[in-house]
């Protein structure tokens, strides 16, 4: 039983890792995306932020 739990908790920081680590890696790069497409960072950031909040929903 010790062993099936410490399977699960390590699927869920393996997940949650994932998670935030995809997330997290555009906001590096938010400038870059801002200045490629000539847009503000506010902007773009805010693009982001729409297109994480669609795929949570599919």
């Amino acid at each position: 039983m010790v062993e099936r739990k410490n399977l699960l908790i390590f699927i869920l920081t393996v997940g949650v890792f994932g998670i935030l680590n995809t997330e997290m890696g555009f906001i590096g790069i938010l400038p870059l995306l801002a200045d490629q497409f000539h847009v503000s960072i506010s902007q773009a950031g805010l693009l982001i932020s729409l297109h994480f909040h669609q795929s949570i929903y599919v």
